[in-house]
């Protein structure tokens, strides 16, 4: 591969390899050639990986090595004024095709996570704070909004396990 002779080329995305974290490209510009599979460049590679794929038709910035499309990376996307950012101002955003996202606004330091499917978390949670739930809570199968307490009576103390 030759850095000297490498060049920056704007495509859209034809089709995906996510196992091989490559995309091949069509460049309207040369004919609507299309590339072979370049890979696509993460933030991070090694002990700390990020993993972020390209969609088809997605706008690609490539630097291209040597003299053709066969070998090259991908540099980035872009946004043009068919496919607008969904977001703007000081904020960290990601958004998924569903339309959840995860979004931290640096101004505020707010994290807002937007999961129609819900949230997993794996490993211990610590809330220094308030928690307001709009909805019920359940912990080892007991619902904090339906569950009854056994032998309560009038001006007892304490009162039996809840069920």
């Amino acid at each position: 591969m030759s850095w000297a002779a490498g060049n920056i080329a704007v495509g859209f995305v034809s089709t995906v390899h996510p196992e091989t974290a490559t995309v091949r490209v069509r460049f309207p510009d040369r004919e609507d050639l299309v590339s072979a599979p370049l890979q696509v460049g993460m933030r991070r590679a090694g002990g700390t990986a990020t993993y972020a794929m390209p969609s088809v038709d997605e706008h690609v910035v490539c630097l291209l090595f040597g003299t053709g499309i066969e070998a090259g990376v991908i540099l980035c996307s872009l946004y043009d004024e068919d496919n607008l950012p969904p977001v703007t101002g000081d904020v960290v955003y990601t958004q998924a095709p569903t339309g959840d996202f995860i979004a931290f606004h640096l101004a505020t330091g707010q994290l807002v996570i937007q999961a129609g499917g819900g949230v997993a978390i794996t490993g211990d949670v610590l809330v220094t704070g308030s928690v307001t739930v709009t909805g019920d809570v359940t912990a080892d199968g007991i619902s904090l909004t339906s569950h009854t307490h056994s032998g309560v009576e009038a001006g007892m103390a304490s009162t039996g396990q809840p069920q």
